[in-house]
């Protein structure tokens, strides 16, 4: 928090002093921790211990809010950014999965959505320029994405950030605001306006990953699913249609979170019958007829 301070001890020490930032972790030692701060930080624990009780719970919380906001702006610069992508990447994915068939100008609508696109010497696109106008906030985004956060939680997230940290640079992210943010970089999801059929999303998945890696059949291991029909059957499931284009040794793995929740519900099922609810309202009842 507050950084390392000159302590003349080369006396006293049989090592040279270490680069490393200390932190705690389970199980926490008061005596440990009283000892490091005399030691490596004498000026600032000596005027934390001047303080009254409420002046030292604002101490650190002031210290802690300005080294963090101040870390994170110099790290990670808010300034625009700019990224080259490639051209099949744009046009194969996203006029086959992305942009309605009925649209008749696919570059106007690529340029609505912020792909911008740079022509080679011969007038013909040779990629595609994405900007991003606010990298912090982008990557901030990306990274709770990442971390299994719903777009929803997000922008919680986010707006929790930018007040308690005091990092304004983040500015205002939205939910849909989110949504902007994901489509021209990263690939989080991918819309289906079809039935979602097992020849259908394995079509559009193939589609899809043609563009992104051309040998993708080579690379691909595992598909992780739940156990739906249309994602597991053994005939025109996608996955096993996924495994056929394979190579050997292809993982099929069935969600655990999604097992966990199909035998929560059986249990549920099968424990509350009429005898198990009858009992429970007896007992509900009974409670609330004492004088506790």
């Amino acid at each position: 928090v507050f950084g390392r301070e000159n302590v003349d001890d080369s006396q006293d020490r049989k090592r040279s002093r270490t680069n490393k930032i200390k932190s705690y972790s389970a199980p926490f030692r008061v005596d440990a921790i009283k000892r490091h701060n005399r030691e490596m930080h004498p000026a600032k624990w000596n005027e934390y211990q001047q303080l009254s009780g409420a002046d030292k719970k604002r101490f650190f919380e002031s210290q802690v809010s300005r080294k963090i906001s101040s870390s994170m702006i110099s790290n990670t610069s808010i300034e625009c950014r700019q990224f080259q992508i490639d051209k099949d990447i744009v046009e194969k994915s996203w006029t086959t999965c992305f942009v309605a068939e009925e649209d008749d100008d696919i570059n106007q609508t690529l340029e609505a959505m912020g792909f911008d696109p740079i022509d080679d010497d011969a007038d013909n696109v040779s990629h595609y320029q994405a900007t991003i106008p606010n990298y912090l906030q982008f990557l901030s985004v990306i990274k709770f994405v990442g971390a299994g956060l719903s777009f929803r939680q997000v922008s919680q997230v986010m707006g929790d950030m930018k007040e308690s940290l005091g990092l304004h640079q983040v500015g205002n992210v939205t939910r849909r605001k989110v949504t902007r943010l994901l489509f021209n970089i990263h690939l989080c999801a991918c819309p289906m306006y079809e039935s979602q059929t097992g020849d259908n999303m394995t079509a559009l998945t193939c589609r899809l990953l043609d563009a992104l890696c051309i040998d993708w059949k080579k690379k691909l291991i595992a598909v992780t699913t739940d156990g739906a029909p249309n994602m597991t059957g053994c005939h025109v499931g996608m996955v096993t249609q996924l495994q056929r284009l394979s190579k050997p040794g292809f993982y099929r793995v069935w969600c655990a979170a999604h097992q966990l929740d199909l035998l929560v519900q059986r249990g549920l099922s099968s424990m509350f019958d009429e005898k198990f609810v009858h009992v429970i309202q007896g007992v509900t009842g009974y409670l609330r007829r004492q004088n506790i």
